[in-house]
């Protein structure tokens, strides 16, 4: 079986191949790498999302720990505002989430119940495979701990978003791309 998964972070197979391993993923699929168009997917198709904001929380931190970051000044609020203009990860991010968020019949797993009731979203992956599991708390927790993140942390949009990144992030799609990702 081939099975599409489409994720919203670069280097993000590491988070599902533990979940899916052992049912024959062909395509991990991530934002800027677009080779499945949607005519050629075969097989189910599971996406994988997270809050948006998150996401660009997320690449913050890690940006502000490298010197590609520094160019927009030392606030955070400057930095996100820099990130989501100049560099263009709005319009990317809209760009995937036309193609995969809407993509029908497929199966949108959230980072966020992923955290909140991990072997809930493994049973329901599974499921959309239709792969049988007896127990999906064990099936959840052989996998469990095998993702990781940069900082071992998750981030809060709401710690990082400022005046200026606010109005950025709505002047570029923003809004769009919480709606269309169900997070509006």
């Amino acid at each position: 079986m081939i099975v599409t998964v489409a994720l919203m972070r670069h280097g993000g197979s590491h988070l599902i191949r533990p979940i899916v391993s052992n049912m024959g993923v062909e395509r991990i699929l991530e934002p800027g790498k677009f080779e499945c168009p949607i005519d050629q997917a075969e097989g189910p198709v599971i996406v994988f999302i997270r809050d948006p904001r998150d996401r660009m929380a997320a690449t913050l931190r890690w940006w502000m720990a490298r010197e590609k970051g520094r160019r927009y000044g030392t606030e955070p609020d400057d930095r996100l505002a820099g990130m989501l203009v100049d560099e263009g990860f709005l319009e990317h991010m809209l760009q995937w989430s036309r193609i995969w968020c809407v993509w029908p019949g497929a199966l949108t797993v959230r980072f966020e119940d992923m955290r909140s009731d991990g072997p809930r979203e493994v049973g329901r992956i599974a499921n959309h495979l239709g792969i049988p599991v007896e127990d999906p708390v064990a099936a959840f927790e052989a996998v469990y701990g095998k993702g990781r993140t940069y900082t071992g942390k998750h981030s809060n949009w709401k710690d990082y978003f400022g005046p200026k990144s606010l109005a950025a992030w709505d002047a570029h799609g923003g809004p769009e791309l919480l709606g269309i990702m169900g997070y509006a």
